[in-house]
């Protein structure tokens, strides 16, 4: 006996539950694929612009450190706090240095509002923009006097953040540097 032809052609229910299963599983994952790199891309590029930023600061500072010049106006002018002869005055409760820079200007690097500012003889800029957080800033200085018998140093530590509005694009940079004075110590 013959069974009569069945030209019904298709899939089943089941065939068709478990390729649109498949299918949502393979899109599912490159698709999170696709999220997570640009997760990683825009933290890539926050930490190149946090590095760029540090190594702009650590340079700007450092010059203008290195270069700075012994108050030797008596009564002082710039360094009150400290006095005539000496090269450095910490300020800010550390988060701040003042100096008498190359061309004879008080200058003085501070923390305001977790940016970093730069004022010369009283007018005052920003050096850090408004994307990157200082969290921490703090200066240490060995040989500030004239009568200590040491080569002046600072030290400064800087601990910098990037305020990106992602979890992603929120980075962190710690960095410490020691610089010291370009001149030899001595009453100039």
């Amino acid at each position: 006996m013959r069974r009569p032809a069945n030209n019904h052609s298709g899939f089943t229910l089941v065939e068709l539950l478990v390729a649109i299963t498949l299918f949502s599983l393979v899109i599912g994952g490159a698709v999170n694929i696709l999220f997570s790199s640009i997760a990683s891309q825009r933290r890539t590029l926050a930490q190149r612009q946090l590095i760029s930023e540090a190594s702009f600061l650590q340079e700007y500072m450092g010059r203008a450190i290195r270069q700075a010049k012994k108050e030797l106006v008596t009564p002082a002018t710039c360094l009150t706090g400290v006095g005539t002869g000496y090269n450095y005055e910490v300020t800010y409760s550390g988060q701040g240095l003042k100096f008498i820079n190359q061309q004879d200007q008080c200058e003085e690097l501070y923390v305001d509002n977790g940016r970093l500012k730069e004022a010369l003889d009283g007018v005052s800029q920003f050096l850090t923009p408004d994307e990157i957080t200082v969290a921490d800033l703090k200066f240490f200085v060995t040989g500030a006097g004239q009568t200590d018998n040491l080569q002046p140093k600072v030290t400064f530590y800087l601990d910098l953040k990037t305020a990106g509005q992602k979890a992603e694009s929120q980075v962190e940079l710690k960095t410490q540097t020691t610089i010291s004075e370009r001149r030899i110590d001595a009453e100039r």
